[in-house]
C-alpha cells in the first residue's frame, strides 16, 4: 500500500443529537421505545432522560464508511462494535475512523479499521469497535 495510505483515510462525521432527530428515527425504525420519546418516563431509567437510539448513534459509523467507499461497502462490509455509552439531547457526537491494518488478498485488499463514536461533549465513548472492508486493489 505505501505511500497511498490518504486513499483509505476516513472523513469524520458529526451530528448534534436533537428531539427531532431521535422521532424522526423512531417513525423510520419503528423502534418508539419510551426511553426515546417520553421525558417522564426517561426520568425514572437508569440514565434519568432521553437518549438516542444506539443504531441512531451507530449509523455514524455507517454513514462514514458509506461516505468513503459506497456500494462497495454494503457488498463486502462487517461491522463489529460494543456500545459503552448512550447519547442525550444536545450532545454532539462524532464517528471516526483510523485504519489499523491491511491484507492482501487474492484479488483486494482487507482493511481494517478501528472506528469510535464519542460524545465531543463529556469526551466519552459511545461506541468502540472495527470495520473490515475488502476493496479492489489499486
Amino acid at each position: 500500500m505505501g505511500n497511498r495510505i490518504e486513499e483509505y483515510e476516513l472523513k469524520e462525521i458529526s451530528v448534534v443529537i436533537t428531539q427531532e432527530l431521535i422521532n424522526q428515527y423512531a417513525e423510520v425504525s419503528g423502534d418508539h421505545n419510551l426511553i426515546h420519546l417520553d421525558s417522564e418516563f426517561a426520568k425514572s431509567s437508569m440514565f434519568g432522560h432521553i437518549i438516542a437510539h444506539g443504531m441512531l448513534t451507530l449509523s455514524l459509523i455507517d454513514q462514514m464508511m458509506d461516505r468513503k467507499f459506497g456500494n462497495v461497502w454494503h457488498a463486502t462490509g462487517v461491522t463489529k462494535c460494543k456500545f459503552r455509552g448512550a447519547a442525550a439531547i444536545n450532545d454532539h457526537i462524532t464517528g471516526t475512523g483510523v485504519l489499523n491494518k491491511s491484507e492482501e488478498l487474492d484479488e483486494h485488499l482487507r482493511l481494517i479499521y478501528n472506528v469510535t463514536v464519542r460524545n465531543t461533549n463529556t469526551d466519552e465513548t459511545l461506541i468502540g469497535g472495527t470495520c473490515t472492508i475488502d476493496v479492489p486493489k489499486p
